[in-house]
């Protein structure tokens, strides 16, 4: 099983053009070989891809014709690299600006309907104590820091999902990036369906060790 990467160029008599790619560290993987592809229609056919296509989580939508032309047979896209030029683009990765369609609304934001419960409050900050203490992080991959994100949109209206996003994030340390952070934060909210919840962020803790804690977190801890 794979991922494929599908281009529909409108107007051009192109239909399909794909590479599978292993699922393993499917976000990198897909974000480097689009880059590739965005590069070589760009250099061949002067053709300028939607970038927007970059992100694996995007759910897409085409418009229908009755007379696309789908070709049987495809050439297969091979896309290699460097591990400079992987390292290199897992970085990039963190400080990408997520602006397709990345800003919440009010309500998106703010209703707090099935949210800011004092028990998930309790236990973020528990986790995020744990972490701290130990140097650990659960956001060191782009995979689980896109699913934290998620988690934390859909667990905590806006001002604290940011506080607890930002404070697991810079566990990192110097992979930390602000602003990466707040886009991704700003375009989980703007983009969540609801997949992931609070149970992902106690689940990845609980991959380092975590158990809960059975105190109460003092007064002043609480954000």
């Amino acid at each position: 099983m794979g991922i494929t990467i599908r281009i529909w160029i409108e107007g051009a008599n192109v239909s399909r053009f794909f590479r599978r790619l292993p699922l393993e560290d499917a976000n990198f993987r897909h974000t480097y070989a689009f880059r590739k592809v965005h590069t070589y229609f760009k250099e061949k056919y002067d053709v300028e891809l939607d970038k927007s296509g970059s992100d694996v989580t995007r759910l897409c939508f085409f418009s229908f014709d009755p007379d696309l032309f789908i070709r049987e047979e495809t050439t297969p896209f091979s896309v290699s690299y460097t591990d400079g030029e992987a390292a290199l683009a897992r970085q990039t990765l963190r400080t990408a600006v997520y602006s397709y369609a990345a800003e919440p609304t009010a309500n998106q934001k703010f209703n707090p309907l099935g949210k800011n419960s004092q028990l998930n409050r309790t236990e973020v900050q528990a986790i995020i104590r744990y972490l701290s203490r130990r140097g650990l992080s659960i956001t060191y991959s782009f995979h689980n820091w896109y699913q934290v994100s998620y988690a934390i949109a859909n667990t905590f209206t806006y001002e604290l999902g940011m506080k607890y996003f930002l404070s697991l994030s810079k566990l990192d340390g110097r992979d930390y990036n602000e602003r990466g952070s707040r886009n991704m934060i700003d375009y989980c909210y703007a983009n969540s369906m609801g997949k992931f919840t609070f149970a992902t962020v106690v689940f990845f803790a609980k991959q380092n060790g975590y158990k809960k804690e059975k105190e109460v977190p003092k007064v002043e801890e609480m954000l």
